[in-house]
């Protein structure tokens, strides 16, 4: 792993990870060991992927975050996906990857807001 690209944080019962958007295959394939590790808590009940760091995305990188965000739903945890750049929003519709089923924010405030109203 080349230095300390994968920051995993909590505020609370959230989980809340920068994605870096320099991470290569075999990186990305850790974090989401790591990931789904600390989602697996019993008192995780919310994760927020923080993308405002990717300036680009290939179809790797977008098929993994989808289905991280898959996964932990299956284990009953929430997610937000937040920061995407209009750069990166174009790159995904011209590859023709669909996020409909994923909840999205423009940054972290508005991601908690968000998951707090799937709560209720």
């Amino acid at each position: 792993m080349k230095g300390q690209k994968l920051a995993i944080l909590r505020n609370e019962d959230v989980v809340i990870v920068p994605v870096q958007g320099d991470l290569d295959d075999l990186e990305l394939e850790s974090f989401e060991t790591s990931l789904l590790q600390e989602t697996s808590k019993a008192d995780v009940k919310g994760l927020i992927l923080d993308v405002s760091s990717v300036d680009t995305i290939d179809h790797f990188m977008a098929r993994k975050l989808i289905r991280m965000v898959r996964m932990v739903s299956l284990m009953d945890v929430n997610s937000v996906l937040v920061g995407m750049k209009p750069s990166v929003a174009i790159t995904l519709t011209d590859m023709n990857v669909s996020f409909s089923d994923i909840k999205t924010a423009l940054n972290l405030e508005k991601g908690l807001a968000t998951l707090k109203l799937a709560r209720k």
